[in-house]
């Protein structure tokens, strides 16, 4: 805790940004292996925190590239964040019901639910992975040098904490009284590649995988990643 801890995070800062010369090697491999897919720079406004809840030796966490300790934006929470905004804000507009992840109808007289087709093909349902495929997003290698990109040192400061630590039957009451705990993690500051694909073999691949990609675009625009999104964290556009 305190300085030890501070002395930790810069130790950790200074490793990702000492990466860049073998990171620049990877992440050109990795552009020209995704060469063919649908792929866009997007920059975070602001700062980023993705991974904050995750199992920590320390207070908080966040996603890193295994290999590299670089930051990342997994897949999987990219497709995550998409299917959940093509179901809410795609799905609700006028004459978008087949984006919806599922709709109500009636057959036979009974209540049936089925899936907007359109969310089927991009995100699949159980018996189906579905055709778009998010790739990880990797952080580029000139966001790695600089004292405001890469990994930055980052503060928040709980209010509350006995009230939010307590079990409900014991918490004190909330006041205006309660001490500040001001506690420092690391968030991310820079640009992402974004890519995905599609797995079909058939001419409206290339338009799926740009729907796919004005898809999550406008998620990241507009909802964000990852933690702290409410505060303004996450946010990424071109």
């Amino acid at each position: 805790k305190g300085e030890a801890k501070r002395l930790l995070l810069e130790e950790a800062i200074l490793a990702s940004r000492n990466t860049r010369e073998i990171y620049e090697k990877a992440f050109a491999r990795w552009v020209q292996y995704t060469s063919g897919y649908e792929a866009r720079n997007l920059k975070v406004r602001g700062r980023l925190v993705i991974g904050l809840g995750t199992e920590s030796v320390l207070e908080t966490g966040l996603t890193l590239h295994h290999t590299y300790g670089t930051p990342i934006l997994p897949g999987t929470g990219l497709k995550g964040l998409a299917s959940h905004y093509c179901d809410k804000v795609w799905g609700a507009a006028k004459e978008g019901e087949e984006f919806r992840r599922e709709i109500k109808f009636v057959e036979e007289g009974k209540n049936r639910t089925r899936c907007g087709k359109y969310y089927e093909t991009l995100f699949g349902v159980t018996e189906d992975a579905g055709h778009i495929v998010f790739h990880d997003a990797w952080i580029l290698p000139d966001s790695l040098s600089g004292p405001t990109r890469g990994l930055v040192m980052d503060v928040m400061t709980p209010h509350h904490g006995d009230y939010y630590m307590a079990q409900p039957e014991t918490a004190p009451a909330p006041t205006d009284f309660d001490d500040p705990n001001p506690v420092t993690f690391l968030s991310v500051a820079g640009d992402f590649r974004v890519v995905v694909a599609c797995d079909s073999a058939t001419d409206a691949a290339g338009k799926w995988a740009k729907l796919a990609m004005q898809l999550v675009t406008e998620a990241l625009a507009h909802w964000g990643v990852g933690g702290k999104t409410n505060s303004g964290y996450g946010r990424l556009d071109g």
